[in-house]
């Protein structure tokens, strides 16, 4: 066969399957309740700050705690200080343009080992405070990891 030859669809076998495909799917379902529990003991973003950038209620009344938290990190300028939003501030795939990266808070890092990855979804762990005259959300003490 040259390498100009002309290759028909139905020439063409699937590499998987319809039985495979399905004892995929019946078992992504079956791991479907356990991401929900993985999922339970984290905060969302949004809950812990207003529509105005302040520090909800809920923030407020969970200062002191141990939480954890998914969201993007930005790029920081010093190692040490990132800031976490519920969507990725870098720029967007299809037009290019750079979106409200939403609810944000700032995390101050425990250690600056390694490199955090940015504009990647990201699980944070840390202590919450509620500082300054602005009611900003910290997290204090902060351990991150890929998700």
């Amino acid at each position: 066969m040259s390498r100009f030859a002309k290759i028909c669809c139905h020439e063409v076998r699937p590499q998987l399957d319809r039985r495979s495909v399905l004892a995929g799917i019946v078992g992504l379902i079956a791991l479907a309740p356990l991401a929900s529990a993985h999922a339970k003991d984290e905060l969302p973003l949004p809950n812990l700050v207003g529509p105005d950038g302040q520090a909800s209620d809920l923030a407020r009344s969970m200062t002191g705690q141990t939480v954890r938290i998914r969201g993007y990190l930005a790029p920081s300028l010093d190692g040490r200080e990132f800031a976490l939003s519920e969507a990725s501030p870098g720029a967007c795939q299809l037009c290019g343009a750079i979106h409200d990266p939403g609810a944000t808070i700032t995390i101050r890092s425990a250690s600056t080992e390694g490199a955090l990855p940015i504009f990647e979804p990201v699980l944070v762990e840390g202590q919450l405070a509620v500082t300054g005259p602005a009611a900003t959300v910290v997290l204090l003490d902060a351990k991150t990891r890929t998700v």
